[in-house]
């Protein structure tokens, strides 16, 4: 089963900053609200409450965690610091302890509302993929981003690239084998 329809582009930006994020995007999605504010107070340490802000707005903005939540780009740093009233000098040193970060994920997955991409999210997506593939003839690439963008208006974490390019080709890959096998069932003996 082929999987090599994304570019390395594609693949790389997949979960990621890929850029700055644009002032009107900051605007809209990295504006702390009273209750992300109450959320973030529970952190004693400003470099905890910094880093926990990051995965926050992380997950809202991209619909999944960054591996490294340090490799944020400076000015999402400074636009969240600047509204808590934080330096943002240091946290990237001191918030990098690994049972921390999952349990800043875990707990920011929770207050947003998300879902983890279980069994039944699979089930879901593998559904509305079918219905995608059989409506239209949309290319994988393309098919990709539309299920990206899927899943997180679902509130559903991202899986990884892999996982989401492999259910992509296995589902096209058994619509194109069952279309096939209506259109031969179809076809007289001498057709």
């Amino acid at each position: 089963m082929p999987v090599e329809f994304l570019s390395d582009e594609q693949a790389a930006r997949y979960g990621r900053y890929h850029a700055d994020p644009s002032p009107e995007q900051l605007a809209c999605f990295f504006y702390l609200s009273p209750l992300d504010v109450r959320f973030l107070a529970d952190y004693r340490r400003p470099y905890t409450r910094l880093g926990c802000a990051v995965q926050l707005y992380t997950l809202r903005f991209l619909g999944t965690f960054l591996p490294v939540p340090a490799r944020v780009p400076d000015v999402v740093v400074q636009t969240l610091a600047q509204q808590l009233d934080l330096t943002a000098d240091t946290w990237r040193d001191q918030y990098a302890r690994p049972n921390t970060l999952h349990d800043h994920q875990v707990r920011v997955v929770a207050y947003l509302g998300f879902h983890a991409f279980d069994g039944c999210q699979a089930f879901r997506l593998t559904r509305w993929l079918y219905a995608q593939v059989l409506t239209s003839p949309v290319r994988p690439s393309v098919l990709f981003d539309l299920a990206t963008a899927h899943l997180v208006a679902q509130r559903v974490v991202l899986p990884g690239v892999t996982v989401l390019a492999r259910l992509i080709a296995r589902v096209r890959e058994r619509t194109g084998r069952h279309l096939y096998r209506q259109l031969r069932n179809r076809l007289n003996p001498v057709q």
